[in-house]
Parts: C-alpha cells; structure tokens; sequence
C-alpha cells in the first residue's frame, strides 16, 4: 500500500487522536496519507453537513490514486465517504468511534492492527450494493445540474413530508408497471446494507448485506396499505409525487442528508448503481451484529 486516504469526523471524541496515530503509522510505513482535513480545515466541515457537490468533488481529486482508505467516527461517517470515494472503487475500513457503528469493523484500539494487516493483504472485501438515484425532468431529460446528475447512496434514497402533520402522495413504479399510490409520512427505497436502519425501524424486513436486492418500504402508510417489498437488484424504481394540497410537499434524503429541498414535477428515479462499496472485512459475523448491535436475543 502506498497511498491511504482517511476521511475523519472532527466532531466525533477521539477522531483527531485516531488521525494522528494514522499519520504516525504512516510516516513509519512508507505510506502517503490524505484526509479531509489536511488544510487544516477542523471542524469547518463536518461529515454531516448537508450536500456540498464541489467540496465532494475536490475531496474525490484528492483521494484519486489511493489503494484503500479509513473512515473515522461511526456509520454516519462511512455515508459521508461513500459519495466521495463511492466512484473511486478503493477498500474502505470504517473505525467506529461512535455508539453503535453497525457498520464498522475497527475500534481506536484495534485501527493500527486491521491497518497493519490491509497493507499486508491480509483481508476480505465485501461488495457492498450502491443505490445510484438521478432526477428525470417531465420532458424526459436529466437534470442537468451536477449535484443531482448522479448521486450514490449506500443506505437509503428517502421521499419524504416536508410539514409536520401532513403526509405525500406517491405514484410508485417498478421497470415501468406502475405499483401504487402511496400516502405516508415517507417512502424509503434502501439497500441490503440500509435495510437494517431507517427500514427497519419502519418495520421492514433486514436483508444479507451479500444480497443483490432492493427494499421498498413506506413509513406509516395511511390506512396500511402498502406492505414492504423486496425487488431484485436489477429493479428500477421511479417515484413521482402527486400533490393535493399546496402544503403537501416533498423532499428527498440520501443516506439520511437532505439532497432535494422539494421534489415537484420531477420523477425521482432510483437503481443499482455501476459501482460496489468493497468493504473491508476479516472475519465478519452478521448474526453476532445483529444481536449485540440491535439488541436480538442472544444464544444461551
């Protein structure tokens, strides 16, 4: 390994003295390290800012070239990286510096070890499903504005309320048949990976990471008539939003992050993107996360 990139979370306790150790690391390996915060920004930019298309994209340039990289602070960490080194296609290991990081397969005490052992290729990757969503214009065209030409997500795309007390109107398509219309406070189309968050939460089912699937699922649909649905990963959802009332709008959510402050004519569409997330593994146990992680019942 020559070149590692690290994408920290100033905001997250311990993260600038997980950055410092990996710069040490480096220094004594041969390694070139780049983070996000090697303009000595701090917390000037947070992971969990809302979209900043030309920031990604400066971060992306950066990063180019990289043989693998390290994402510092909990899963919400690892959705920020995904935007900028999604497209990239390098190995990525999340260390959990935060509460839950059901994602992650280091701690701060065990970085340097899992980091000793990639650079020495002692690791798996698992390929992990990426949803790629872009807006289609009524004349058919896509938008033409950067930020919202191509968008990676590795959790979840989210059409939801934008006013409390209110909910959205949906028109739901899957390759072109129409499926339903749907009333509820959201609608969230989410990945193996995502599943086991907001979906669950909704009362989805939690799908195999390995598995090449699309949840759908809607977040207190009224009168419960939309029942959750798994789609084969080649699926194409296409959501449209059906206005009744000035106030009921929408807006869209990437990977929990505001992307479209109101979803109007547009259609939202929503598929398998071309890329995988390889995420570093060594000896993963799905089960074991789900019990610890999520509170299942354990083995006696």
């Amino acid at each position: 390994m020559k070149r590692l990139a690290v994408i920290a979370n100033p905001h997250k306790t311990g993260a600038a003295e997980a950055l410092e150790q990996l710069r040490e690391w480096a220094a004594q390996h041969g390694v070139q390290l780049s983070s996000n915060l090697d303009e000595n920004e701090g917390i000037a930019e947070p992971p969990a800012r809302a979209f900043d298309a030309e920031r990604r994209a400066a971060l992306a340039r950066r990063f180019a070239g990289c043989d693998a990289a390290v994402t510092l602070g909990g899963d919400g960490t690892l959705l920020y990286a995904v935007h900028i080194i999604g497209p990239l296609g390098i190995p990525v290991l999340p260390v959990n510096l935060g509460s839950l990081g059901f994602h992650t397969q280091a701690t701060a005490a065990t970085m340097l070890q899992c980091l000793t052992a990639v650079a020495s290729g002692n690791f798996l990757t698992e390929p992990r499903l990426l949803l790629e969503t872009t807006i289609e214009k009524p004349n058919g065209s896509t938008a033409d504005n950067a930020a919202q030409s191509r968008l990676l997500a590795l959790n979840d795309v989210v059409v939801s309320k934008r006013v409390w007390g209110r909910m959205v109107h949906l028109t739901v398509l899957v390759d072109g048949y129409t499926v339903s219309n749907v009333s509820a406070d959201a609608l969230l189309v989410a990945t193996p990976t995502g599943s086991s968050a907001y979906n669950y939460a909704a009362g989805g089912p939690i799908l195999a990471p390995s598995l090449e699937a699309i949840v759908l699922n809607a977040v207190c649909p009224h009168r419960i008539s939309f029942t959750p649905l798994v789609l084969s990963g080649n699926s194409v959802v296409r959501v449209r939003l059906q206005q009744r009332k000035p106030i009921e709008l929408a807006q869209v959510l990437v990977d929990g992050q505001p992307w479209l402050d109101a979803l109007d004519d547009e259609t939202l569409k929503i598929s398998r993107a071309d890329v995988y997330l390889p995420l570093i593994t060594f000896k993963d146990d799905f089960f074991r996360k789900l019990r610890e992680k999520l509170a299942w019942g354990g083995l006696n």
